[in-house]
């Protein structure tokens, strides 16, 4: 039976427990901070990314306001060449502008719901990371305000 008590003993022994439970705590806490990190971490690339996006999506709308103003100008001569078919497209290509690139390009849509108007593809890219982000003006040739937007 002296075996058998003192083993009971020994179990019932709380000395040095309070270390153990300390550390148990210690790794919960730890664990619990590492994941709300990660968390902030992650949300913080993903509005950085949409911050990104969203400047080359403003990039490339810049893109067709300067296309289109460009060929109304001089009392719609470019818009007029492109419509009649006399240039069959004008591009530019790497139009330095704010924090990226702009390219762009005008032809006379062949595509089935815009057949024949003026079509202005405008795609922006950051420098920093190379997101781009492309938008597309169609212009009704016979009415200049009649004009739809489109983005790919």
């Amino acid at each position: 039976m002296n075996h058998k008590a003192a083993v009971y003993r020994n179990l019932k022994n709380n000395k040095g427990s309070a270390i153990v439970y300390a550390v148990i705590v210690f790794l919960l806490v730890a664990i619990f901070a590492a994941i709300v990190v990660s968390l902030f971490g992650n949300n913080l690339k993903q509005a950085k990314h949409q911050e990104y996006s969203i400047e080359a999506y403003y990039l490339s709308y810049s893109g067709v306001q300067m296309a289109f103003t460009s060929l109304v100008a001089n009392e719609n001569e470019l818009f007029d060449d492109i419509k009649d078919g006399t240039v069959a497209s004008l591009s530019e290509d790497d139009i330095a502008f704010g924090n990226g690139t702009v390219d762009i390009v005008v032809t006379k849509s062949t595509d089935a719901n815009y057949m024949g108007w003026i079509k202005i593809v405008s795609t922006g890219t950051l420098d920093l990371n190379n997101i781009s982000r492309t938008r597309t003006l169609y212009i009704d040739p016979s009415n200049q305000k009649n004009v739809v937007w489109k983005e790919f």
